[in-house]
C-alpha cells in the first residue's frame, strides 16, 4: 500500500512538472522538459540531463498503472490518504494530456464513481472542507497546523482574514455564467474600501471561522469534465454532450443544445465549462499550454470605449456607482499581444538546478 501511494505520489510530481515546464505534449512529446530520477540519489549523485516529455510520461503512467494495483481495494481513513480513486484521477489527467482520448474518459469514469456532485447549497459554503461529497482527494488543515491554508487560501477576496485581497476576477469572466447558475450568485463588486471599489468579487473561498481551510486537490466536477472532453475529441459527441449536461444541471446552468451538435463547438464549451467550473483550483495556465491556446484580455469598456459603470455597496451599507476595474496588462511585458505556444507560460528550471546539475543542458 505505501508504494503504491509512494509511485502515484512521484507520479502526480512529474505530471505537474510535464505541465507547466514544458509546451503541450501534443505540440512536440520529444522537447527536453526536466530531469527524472526513479533510484535513490545522495549529496554525491550527479545530475542528470533533461528528459523528454514523453520519456516523463512514460514514467507517469508506468508508476500510476503500478499503483493502481497495489491499492485495489485498500480502504484509506481519510480522503489525504491516496487510493485508487485518485490514482484513476491522475491517470485521467495524463491521458488527457497526452491525447489518449478514449482512456481519460474511461479513467475519469473510474475515479469519479464514489463522489457525487454536490447540492447547489453546498457550492456557496467556500470549498474549505474535505468532508465535501466530491473532494477525490483533499488535505484537511487545523489551526495548529494551518500552514497550507495561507498557501492555497490567498484565492479568498471576502473573509475578513484574507489580507490580500488581490485575486479578484474578470469582469467578462463573471459574464460567462448564466442567471440561475449558482456558481454566478458567488459574483459582487467590491465597495469595501477605496483600494479595492470595483473590483469583481468572485467568493468562491472563504476561510472557516477558525481561520483555516481544507485543500482541495481533485474532485469528481473534473473526472466529469474530463469524462467530457476526452469523449467528445474521440468522436462519441453524446456522451461528451451527456457528461457535459450532467455538471451543467448540478449547478443549474443552461444545458448544451445536442441539436447540431458538433465536435468542435462541443469540445469550445467543455473548455469555458473548465474555466467555471475550475477556477482557482490550477487549471487555467496549465490547459492554455495544454490546447495550446492564448491568453485573452481586453478591456472591460462599453462600444463607444467608456469605463462601464458598476454598483458597490460600501461598509455602512449605502451604494454608488463606480468604473468597473479589469486586468490592465493586454499585453505581454514587452509589449508583444498574448499567443499560443508562448514562452512566457512555461515555468523556468529553478536557477539552483541550473547551478547545481552541470549535465542539465547535456
Amino acid at each position: 500500500m505505501l508504494k503504491g501511494q509512494a509511485l502515484a505520489l512521484r507520479a502526480h510530481t512529474y505530471l505537474t512538472i510535464a505541465s507547466f515546464y514544458q509546451y503541450s505534449y501534443l505540440k512536440d512529446s520529444t522537447a527536453k522538459t526536466a530531469p527524472v530520477y526513479t533510484t535513490p540519489t545522495n549529496a554525491s549523485t550527479q545530475g542528470n540531463p533533461k528528459a523528454s516529455l514523453k520519456e516523463i510520461y512514460e514514467v507517469i503512467f508506468s508508476d500510476l498503472l503500478q499503483a493502481k494495483e497495489l491499492l485495489a481495494g485498500y480502504d484509506r481513513p481519510a480522503k489525504y490518504k491516496i487510493n485508487a480513486d485518485v490514482v484513476n484521477g491522475l491517470l485521467a489527467r495524463a491521458y488527457l494530456n497526452t491525447g489518449r482520448w478514449a482512456f481519460a474518459a474511461a479513467a475519469a469514469n473510474e475515479a469519479l464513481q464514489n463522489y457525487p456532485l454536490m447540492a447547489p447549497s453546498e457550492y456557496s459554503k467556500g470549498f474549505n472542507d474535505a468532508g465535501n461529497s466530491e473532494w477525490i482527494w483533499g488535505h484537511s488543515e487545523i489551526p495548529s497546523q494551518s500552514d497550507g491554508s495561507y498557501a492555497f487560501h490567498f484565492l479568498d477576496v471576502s473573509s475578513s482574514s484574507s489580507y490580500y485581497y488581490s485575486y479578484m476576477a474578470d469582469p467578462f469572466f463573471g459574464e460567462l455564467f448564466e442567471t440561475g447558475d449558482i456558481r454566478k450568485t458567488l459574483f459582487s463588486w467590491d465597495g469595501s474600501a477605496a483600494a479595492r471599489e470595483g473590483y469583481l468579487q468572485y467568493k468562491k473561498f472563504k476561510f472557516k471561522a477558525d481561520q483555516t481551510a481544507d485543500l482541495v486537490l481533485m474532485r469528481s466536477a473534473e473526472a466529469v469534465l474530463i469524462k467530457a472532453e476526452g469523449y467528445a475529441r474521440a468522436g462519441n459527441l453524446p456522451e461528451g454532450i451527456t457528461a457535459l449536461n450532467q455538471l451543467r444541471t448540478a449547478r443549474g446552468a443552461k444545458l448544451f443544445d445536442a441539436n447540431g451538435a458538433t465536435a468542435d463547438n462541443l469540445i469550445r464549451e467543455i473548455l469555458i465549462e473548465r474555466r467555471k467550473e475550475l477556477w482557482g483550483e490550477g487549471f487555467g495556465l496549465s490547459d492554455i499550454i495544454r490546447t495550446q491556446q492564448a491568453v485573452v484580455r481586453k478591456p472591460y469598456v462599453d462600444v463607444n470605449g467608456n469605463d462601464i459603470k458598476v454598483t458597490v455597496v460600501k461598509p455602512d451599507g449605502s451604494s454608488k456607482e463606480v468604473p468597473a476595474r479589469y486586468h490592465t496588462a493586454l499585453t505581454f511585458s514587452d509589449g508583444t499581444a498574448f499567443a499560443a505556444n508562448s514562452p512566457y507560460y512555461i515555468f523556468v528550471v529553478p536557477q539552483g538546478e541550473e547551478q547545481n546539475n552541470p549535465n542539465l543542458n547535456k
